[in-house]
């Protein structure tokens, strides 16, 4: 899975972004709570109704799906999507 995204023709931040997601390292509000950094709450600031995890933040987010069905629509996809980023991908 990560030839197939270093071999993709995008821009390097592209690149870097895709891999930070795929191997969980996005600075989500879970990730920062479980290294240790002092946050007020762990949810999604987005929704308000889930812990802000990499997942959540991508795929199950009321407003992420809001934002995906949007993108969809533009470009004319429709594809099933998945319920983990390493399926979607």
């Amino acid at each position: 899975m990560n030839e197939e995204l270093w071999n993709m023709n995008v821009v390097p931040s592209v690149h870097v972004c895709g891999w930070r997601v795929l191997i969980d390292r996005i600075p989500t509000r879970v990730n920062l709570s479980s290294r240790e950094v002092q946050i007020t709450t762990s949810q999604c600031p987005l929704c308000n109704m889930h812990d802000e995890s990499t997942q959540h933040l991508f795929l199950n987010c009321l407003v992420a799906t809001k934002v995906w069905a949007s993108c969809d629509r533009w470009i004319g996809n429709s594809l099933v999507n998945h319920y983990s980023i390493s399926n979607h991908f």
